[in-house]
């Protein structure tokens, strides 16, 4: 491992949904990394140590705001290939459905323009990790329970990723992979380079034998491309996000929404869940994509249209008229329940990692690979596992990239950062995102209370809420009009956000990892300047 102790220090704090890679990250700053640097190892951590969420084939996106407001993002996407199948009866799977990976090149862009550590020093401890391996957590070993049937198909996937026995990782139990180890070892002194090499045909390989459309030339051509940035006002402060790549205007709508309905109704303080609920709904009924498939919506809203005051004020005043009439309306507003889900398909995939230093430099990055276990094939020549795209799926359109639900975003106030947050659960991922910043900026709350406290958050056409959801708050839902999920199990699920801020009274960095999954947050000490 790089000689990290014998660095100068920073100070800074991580979050993610893994205790591995928030140390790592945190180790970062101590070597006197930047956020950058830090997020940089953090994320390749995770794909070591979070392998149901995120791999080194799959995708990310990547938001970075400085200390005066300046921001930029990073368009790491997987991408369909050319020549990838046509539609068929049934949606593509296992190989078929591998797009070309996007994250190694989305890192290293990032890396590239605003890191300061060597490329190398961040990355072998990461290989480090892989080869010495980590303790399973709780919530992910229920996540492997449920993917062994899918994993046991693909030798390669249940070589690496089940026990020789073809069981599951268990809580406690120490997952290694020495193969990623070595992949991560040669991408430390390597770069991106190495997927221009026999890295691209090997993968290339592995996916026609699978009934793949990966090609080397492809992977080789992929680029990180530069990102969309939105920008929208919110209660005195000022949110940034990534635009159309992912569903970032989403999230500016629901607080778009909710400012002008506390604007409406003359309202300060906490948001009721009503309100929250009825903002949420409506900012995914206009959003531009299909939830479940992200193909584009047929006549959707174009993404600038979300940005609008005139839509927030017309949504926030149906709020008003729908609160105040009958509760059969208000049924009828948000229709019938879907059919639910398969249970082991969308347990919280997705990961995001939220990263802040001294210098006031915030990174909100959220990364994924499909549903647990992404495409549950594996590749023998990097460890890791290929993505899966919901788009190649269900509209195998060539040269796609995937538009997914990744809403990383960061809240400045006088221009500084000063929140940095992100979520997993695909399309709870925006509010769930939205939640946090209004129990922050409009309920005053520290941001571990801010982040664990409970929300409400649609799917399958069911209000859900959080499984700590007070009954009493449940249950005014329920009167006001509202079909809600069961309280507990996968149902239950309202989002997995990570994040980091600074302490409006003191100026203290903090942070927070989301108490349904098993992230950490990990914090330097040392403030920057008080708020004003």
């Amino acid at each position: 491992m790089a000689n990290l102790d014998a660095m100068p220090r920073a100070s800074g704090a991580v979050a993610t949904s893994a205790a591995p890679a928030s140390r790592l990250g945190a180790r970062v700053l101590e070597a006197g990394g930047n956020a950058v640097d830090a997020a940089v190892g953090a994320a390749l951590a995770l794909t070591v140590a979070d392998p149901a969420n995120v791999s080194l084939l799959g995708r990310c996106h990547a938001l970075v705001v400085g200390p005066g407001g300046g921001a930029l993002a990073v368009d790491g996407a997987t991408e369909a290939p050319r020549r990838v199948g046509a539609p068929g009866p049934t949606p593509l799977s296992g190989h078929a459905a591998a797009p070309l990976p996007g994250i190694i090149p989305a890192l290293h862009t990032l890396w590239r323009l605003r890191g300061r550590l060597a490329w190398r020093d961040i990355v072998r401890p990461v290989a480090e990790l892989a080869a010495d391996g980590f303790e399973v957590a709780a919530n992910q070993a229920r996540t492997w329970n449920d993917s062994v049937a899918k994993l046991t198909r693909d030798p390669v996937a249940a070589r690496l990723y089940l026990k020789p026995d073809g069981s599951p990782y268990r809580a406690g139990d120490r997952f290694r992979n020495p193969v990623q180890a070595d992949f991560l070892q040669a991408l430390a002194e390597q770069g991106p380079d190495l997927l221009f090499g026999s890295v691209a045909e090997s993968l290339e390989a592995e996916s026609r034998a699978g009934g793949g459309f990966l090609t080397a030339g492809e992977i080789r051509q992929y680029r990180a491309l530069p990102g969309e940035t939105v920008r929208l006002p919110y209660a005195g402060y000022e949110l940034v996000t990534v635009g159309r790549q992912a569903w970032g205007y989403t999230l500016a709508l629901m607080l778009g929404i909710l400012d002008a309905w506390k604007r409406t109704a003359g309202w300060g303080g906490p948001i009721p869940d009503a309100v929250m609920a009825l903002a949420l709904h409506r900012a995914l009924a206009e959003q531009p994509q299909e939830i479940g498939t992200l193909k584009p919506r047929p006549g959707g809203r174009s993404h600038e249209s979300m940005l609008e005051p005139a839509l927030h004020e017309a949504a926030a005043a149906r709020i008003v008229a729908l609160l105040s009439g009958p509760r059969e309306t208000l049924a009828a507003h948000v229709g019938a329940p879907e059919p639910e889900p398969e249970v082991g398909e969308k347990r919280g995939d997705t990961t995001h990692l939220s990263a802040m230093d001294g210098d006031g430099l915030a990174v909100a990055l959220t990364a994924s690979i499909g549903p647990s276990f992404g495409a549950a094939v594996a590749s023998a020549s990097t460890g890791s596992l290929f993505a899966h795209s919901y788009r190649m799926a269900s509209d195998p359109t060539p040269g796609a990239r995937d538009r997914t639900e990744m809403s990383p975003a960061i809240l400045l106030h006088d221009g500084r950062p000063v929140l940095a947050a992100g979520g997993a659960d695909n399309e709870r991922i925006p509010g769930a995102t939205a939640q946090v910043i209004c129990n922050v900026v409009d309920s005053g709350m520290e941001l571990q209370q801010a982040v664990a406290a409970p929300r409400v958050n649609w799917g399958a056409g069911l209000l859900r809420t959080s499984a700590w959801m007070p009954a009493e708050r449940r249950t005014r839902l329920a009167e006001a009009g509202f079909a809600l999920a069961p309280a507990e199990g996968v149902t239950a699920r309202t989002g997995v956000v990570q994040a980091v801020g600074v302490a409006p009274a003191d100026g203290r960095l903090v942070g927070a990892a989301d108490p349904s999954y098993d992230g950490t947050a990990v914090v330097q000490a040392r403030t920057t300047p008080r708020l004003a």
